[in-house]
């Protein structure tokens, strides 16, 4: 997650762990497509 100016909204996942419990051993690129905000 980054702090840029751009962002008006942060949102946390329920689901996020820190400090993180074991290494990243797995990346997986996914798309979204459409125009949409944080609240939708």
């Amino acid at each position: 997650m980054s702090n840029s100016a751009l962002s008006c909204k942060r949102l946390v996942s329920p689901n996020r762990n820190s400090p993180r419990n074991h290494k990243i051993d797995t990346i997986t690129i996914h798309c979204v497509v459409g125009q949409m905000g944080v609240d939708r």
